[in-house]
């Protein structure tokens, strides 16, 4: 009988440290690489060995974190000329690791918010004038409220972007004109129409 209660009471113990072992905890994001444009922030870091399992959480200033499945993320709707702290976070399960952070500004617009030579541009363009791709991202330089109303047309339809991107319709040739009409309201009488009458649009399935 006491031989049989010696062993119950060593079972007990190796259960009680056993469940005591701390979770291994995650490393914090490294090697945090940031690109600046006027209203938009590209964000990357490096992908870790062990990637299985792992998302990210990425917060801008105190707002809601994002959670991401690839090592990247591209912060839109900024103010030009704006510093932005960004944190980013690595998740698998209930562990997480600590923030890597940094500072980081927005360029400046080229003329003043009130200039009357102010244009909105899409600087998603290529220097030519062409579209890419048969998607285009909707990133603009000059665009000084990034919560502005903004409509598109397309050959004359309206067409809704999705995720800041417009789809041009699906074509056989190498490439093909399309007409491409924008409107912008940033409120307080700032309005402009932009009509690309010939946009020039590659064949290709860039989404």
């Amino acid at each position: 009988m006491k031989k049989k209660m010696i062993y119950q009471l060593l079972l007990v113990v190796t259960v009680h440290v056993a469940a005591s072992l701390p979770a291994a905890a995650q490393e914090a994001p490294r090697d945090l690489r940031v690109t600046a444009h006027q209203g938009e922030l590209e964000i990357s870091w490096a992908k870790p060995q062990n990637v299985e399992g792992v998302t990210w959480e990425v917060v801008l200033n105190d707002g809601p974190g994002v959670s991401v499945s690839t090592p990247s993320y591209i912060c839109t709707k900024l103010r030009p000329g704006t510093v932005y702290r960004i944190q980013v976070r690595a998740l698998r399960g209930s562990e997480q690791s600590p923030y890597t952070e940094q500072r980081v500004s927005t360029k400046r617009m080229e003329r003043p918010e009130h200039s009357e030579d102010r244009i909105p541009y899409l600087r998603t363009l290529l220097p030519d004038g062409t579209s890419p791709g048969r998607f285009l991202d909707l990133y603009y330089n000059e665009l000084a409220n990034p919560e502005a109303a903004i409509t598109y047309r397309i050959d004359g339809r309206p067409v809704v972007p999705v995720n800041n991107r417009l789809e041009f319709p699906a074509f056989t040739e190498f490439n093909k004109n399309f007409q491409l009409e924008i409107c912008i309201d940033e409120g307080g009488g700032r309005e402009w129409e932009i009509l690309y009458n010939e946009l020039n649009v590659r064949n290709i399935d860039n989404h």
